[in-house]
């Protein structure tokens, strides 16, 4: 099972969440990941170019870590977007699957890299608690 907390961050833009996997910011994940794929677009600023989501929309009593908003359009979910707060930008979206006990992340993506893996990250396993 991991551990996920949330890292509020404050910018010009107002309150900020960025998920915590493991004690790690998930974009210092993502940035491990994307930078080689990056480097071979030739264009390495675009590994880890994420922002967390405004506060109001995904912290409680918000179920949007929950899949929420997927279970509405049948699709996967933004957990991060784009550094410009511009939702369909830049954005990591993930499959979120919601068990008894238990929220699964899986199916990553980049969604304007289609071709990027994050097989590496398999899947995230979270205390419904």
């Amino acid at each position: 099972m991991n551990e996920i907390r949330f890292d509020i961050q404050h910018s010009e833009f107002g309150s900020l969440v960025v998920p915590l996997i493991n004690g790690k910011s998930l974009i210092s994940i993502l940035k491990n990941i994307e930078i080689l794929f990056a480097k071979m677009e030739g264009s390495s600023k675009i590994a880890g170019a994420y922002a967390g989501l405004p506060i109001s929309l995904v912290l409680p009593p918000s179920k949007y870590y929950y899949g929420e908003e997927a279970q509405r359009n049948d699709e996967k979910t933004p957990i991060l977007i784009c550094q410009c707060l511009c939702g369909g930008c830049w954005d990591f979206v993930a499959e979120i699957e919601v068990k008894d006990r238990k929220i699964i992340w899986k199916n990553f993506e980049q969604i304007h890299r289609k071709n990027w893996s994050y097989d590496e990250l398999r899947c995230f396993e979270f205390d419904k608690e």
